[in-house]
């Protein structure tokens, strides 16, 4: 009786191990053989793989070489020479469009006048960041939000894809006056009660006709700010649109760059972007995983290089701003060291600012304990802020000090990390 192929959809099934589980447990073989998919696509990647790690050692070293001394590799030609040098690049691009910030309700009122006074009947939502700038938007024209047919559950959901904290959200009023009917205020209690079991706040509900707004949340009516102007979205750069377009054309697919980076508000931001968030963009598989590779490779190297010690302060602080480099959100780590300084282990410890995170004190005492960490030191990152501690990093900072010091554990302190800005509270 034939038995089955052991190899058979081997690369469907590797790409679909890497979209649900990450790199993390993946052997360097297999780490390029999923990368070399795109360059070769049909013959084995396998044996390549292996021979490119017997020349360079690790997949750091691989993508740190250049096009000469890889396509000195038997069976490494131009394009997949080509294919390593660009995701390379990618997965070292760093480079954030500033987005637009709103400082207060007026602003978000101006904001939805432009986007819906030109319609009949619609509905618009702002998706907000921590620091209340805009992580995206959507208009739904000719949307009618009191009607049942309009998926409330859809658009919380893509909150919950882009990781927003909050949100806004606004319609039109078709019979040109602002004004909240009971209907309205029930809608408006319907969005807030979805956002809020969801865990995404819903900052403000608007009416808008033509150029005024009604708030239905602290009822304040107002008009477009005639000096404030179309509010100004982020625009890709060149260099932006290069990279992307070289990835794709490296890898044998046709990504719509221009369209992609305007919806998600630049490269980076596109490359840091969650495996949910491409499918529900529409990507296939093949595209998504495309996408997550270069920053999930970066993370991959950074497993493969030595952790500074403890007492080197500058050099640990250089690490991790490498570390969170590509990291969409926020998250606490606990950094492991022996009595001399030597990394042990670094363990995520919460998701979110540490106000947001639910730090526990137990959980972090436990984690030191089991790793026998005579030293420790925390870690956070603020992706598009900066490397400033407040007063809530400063309290868990202490509480997590008291917690180590009473098992006999040493803290050092915390580093804040803002791109490569790094704070420390010693």
């Amino acid at each position: 009786m034939p038995t089955e192929n052991p190899h058979k959809d081997h690369r469907g099934r590797l790409r679909r191990r890497f979209l649900s589980a990450g790199l993390s447990d993946f052997a360097p073989h297999n780490v390029l053989e999923l990368l070399l998919f795109y360059a070769i696509p049909r013959r084995d990647t396998n044996p390549l793989a292996h021979a490119l790690l017997d020349r360079f050692g690790t997949v750091d070293a691989v993508l740190s070489a250049g096009e000469e001394e890889l396509c000195a590799v038997a069976g490494v030609g131009e394009r997949t020479a080509r294919l390593l040098r660009t995701v390379a690049a990618a997965s070292a691009f760093d480079a954030c469009l500033p987005r637009p910030r709103f400082s207060d309700a007026e602003a978000l009122g101006s904001f939805f006048c432009d986007l819906l006074s030109p319609l009949e009947e619609g509905l618009a939502v702002a998706y907000l960041g921590n620091d209340f700038g805009l992580l995206s938007h959507r208009v739904l024209a000719g949307v009618d939000p009191h009607s049942p047919h309009t998926s409330v559950a859809a658009l919380v959901g893509e909150g919950l894809l882009l990781s927003a904290p909050m949100c806004a959200v606004a319609h039109v009023h078709r019979d040109g006056l602002a004004l909240p009917t009971t209907a309205d205020l029930d809608l408006s209690r319907t969005w807030k009660g979805a956002m809020t079991a969801s865990g995404v706040r819903l900052l403000e509900s608007y009416i808008v006709s033509g150029d005024t707004y009604t708030t239905l949340l602290r009822r304040h009516s107002g008009k477009r700010s005639p000096t404030a102007g179309p509010l100004a979205l982020p625009t890709p750069t060149e260099a932006e649109r290069s990279l992307l377009a070289s990835l794709s054309g490296a890898a044998g697919l046709a990504l719509k760059t221009e369209e992609l980076l305007g919806r998600y508000g630049g490269l980076k931001r596109l490359l840091s972007a969650s495996a949910a968030r491409h499918r529900y963009e529409g990507l296939d598989e093949r595209e998504t995983a495309l996408l997550l590779l270069p920053y999930a490779l970066h993370a991959y190297r950074m497993s493969e290089r030595p952790v500074p010690a403890a007492q080197e302060r500058e050099a640990l602080g250089a690490h991790l701003a490498d570390w969170y480099h590509g990291r969409a959100v926020e998250e606490v780590v606990l950094l492991l060291f022996d009595r001399e300084g030597r990394h042990l282990a670094t363990s995520s410890v919460g998701v979110g600012s540490v106000s947001e995170a639910a730090l526990s004190c137990r959980r972090i005492a436990e984690r030191a304990l089991f790793s026998g960490a005579s030293l420790s030191v925390m870690a956070h990152n603020h992706p598009e802020g900066v490397a400033a501690p407040s007063a809530e990093d400063r309290s868990a900072t202490e509480a997590v000090r008291g917690a180590l010091s009473a098992i006999g554990i040493t803290f050092l302190g915390q580093y804040i990390v803002a791109g490569r800005d790094v704070a420390f509270i010693s």
